[in-house]
């Protein structure tokens, strides 16, 4: 009589307590594994981020976009439609391709990658291959490999004087954009 009920009854409490206690579990690794990715996310960005100011300093060093020496040395002088690595500085430093970043850290936080392409009056008004340049940055944190990619159109009115972007930046993860927001500055 009772004794069955009793245990019956703390039969199924036990399954209960073990389903609620299991459900638990799964939604903390969630959110951990969420929360993981959300920071990674984050740290993709920032480094694509500075990934572009590199770029930008690498540039403002750079007084002729269309030639190919400097941050353009892997440039074709006039093409506007072909994406080329960035060059950093000296001949012993590699193409900005898949980098690890900061470099030389015994530890780096990620890989970025640094495209650029000469812009002409297509991509904006008054635009020479010479004065304006797409920058596209990729940065990858993590083993889940977050990727974060920004591309920005900077004009060039002087040998001190960068300007970007007239046009909206795409910033995306990976391959396309999710978004776009305009910078002047």
């Amino acid at each position: 009589g009772e004794a069955g009920v009793a245990m019956a009854l703390t039969l199924v409490m036990t399954i209960v307590i073990l389903i609620v206690s299991g459900t638990l579990v799964a939604i903390a690794l969630n959110e951990y594994q969420t929360a993981a990715f959300a920071e990674d996310s984050l740290q993709a960005f920032q480094i694509t981020e500075a990934a572009v100011f590199k770029t930008i300093f690498e540039l403002k060093r750079d007084n002729n976009w269309d030639d190919s020496t400097g941050a353009t040395d892997n440039h074709t002088p006039g093409d506007t439609t072909t994406w080329y690595l960035l060059n950093p500085g000296p001949t012993d430093v590699p193409d900005m391709e898949n980098a690890d970043f900061p470099a030389p850290p015994a530890s780096p936080l990620g890989k970025i990658t640094v495209e650029l392409r000469n812009a002409s009056g297509a991509d904006h008004p008054g635009c020479t291959p010479a004065t304006c340049m797409w920058i596209r940055a990729t940065g990858r944190i993590g083993p889940a490999s977050a990727t974060k990619r920004i591309e920005v159109l900077v004009s060039q009115f002087g040998a001190d004087t960068l300007v970007y972007s007239r046009n909206p930046v795409n910033v995306g993860a990976g391959g396309g954009g999710n978004g776009s927001f305009t910078l002047n500055g």
